[in-house]
């Protein structure tokens, strides 16, 4: 049986479409201390824009551009099973179930005997655990939430920000004029840290995610940490010799059935 190591192993040398090291660059600036503020100057830079054309990251952008994400998580957000909004989320699924890290990610959970060997079966279960919905309302009530929007679109939570832990959606809310860096605690090269950041007036006190990644690894790394490993720093592994571990909890459905909760990369270990 393959370990979880080799998984990374294998999903991070055939992830065709991870930016190489000239298509982007990390500029941690200042290590942050008491009392931090804005710097004024970017995380990332030098992004080559051409990347987003090509299919696993342009099926994401296309959720982006198409605002099916309501980022307040007090606003009711649209039926994932129906209408234009089901249309472009199985777009993006159809795209990347094509990937090399899909599909060791999917021959690795169906080894361990957590989801279905049919294809089109597991995709049903992934649209239920990505897409499902459920409520981070202080309210209790309004269902304005799902594990993929926490993850790869950021939620605004009161004054603070949920989630946010991926790279290309932090570039296009930058590039937009919508970030404020501070500066970091940790830092991992151009593979990952752990810095402090506003987006649109509010505060990501830590934020974290993976840079040097495609999304659709991200995806299978969180989906395969969330089945296999949960808990607080539950996933434990190395990228590029860098040690790290994922930090993953998963919730009941407002609608029934499993739902991602939250995913996200940890350094320091």
């Amino acid at each position: 049986m393959i370990i979880f190591q080799d998984l990374v192993n294998n999903m991070r040398a055939q992830d065709d479409d991870k930016p190489m090291s000239s298509q982007y660059l990390l500029t941690w600036g200042d290590k942050l201390g008491k009392n931090p503020k804005p710097s004024g100057k970017d995380l990332v830079s030098n992004v080559d824009e051409s990347l987003f054309d090509t299919p696993v990251y342009a099926a994401l952008k296309k959720v982006y551009d198409n605002g099916i994400l309501v980022p307040d998580v007090c606003t009711t957000e649209t039926d994932y099973n129906s209408g234009f909004k089901r249309s472009i989320l199985q777009s993006l699924l159809d795209t990347w179930s094509t990937t090399k890290p899909f599909q060791l990610m999917h021959d690795f959970l169906v080894g361990r005997g957590k989801v279905p060997a049919d294809l089109t079966q597991f995709k049903q279960f992934l649209t239920t655990f990505w897409f499902g919905t459920y409520t981070r309302c202080s309210d209790k009530k309004t269902i304005g939430s799902s594990g993929f929007e926490h993850v790869f679109s950021g939620e605004w939570k009161g004054t603070t920000i949920d989630g946010h832990h991926n790279w290309m959606k932090y570039y296009i809310n930058q590039k937009a004029g919508e970030i404020k860096y501070y500066g970091y605690y940790s830092e991992q090269g151009q593979l990952t840290g752990t810095y402090e950041y506003d987006w649109a007036g509010l505060n990501k006190k830590t934020g974290g995610m993976l840079f040097g990644t495609s999304p659709v690894f991200d995806f299978s790394l969180f989906t395969a940490c969330s089945l296999t490993h949960t808990g607080e720093a539950g996933c434990k592994f190395s990228i590029d010799d860098v040690p790290l571990a994922v930090t993953s909890y998963t919730q009941d459905c407002a609608g029934g059935g499993l739902c991602l909760s939250t995913s996200y990369p940890e350094d320091g270990f």
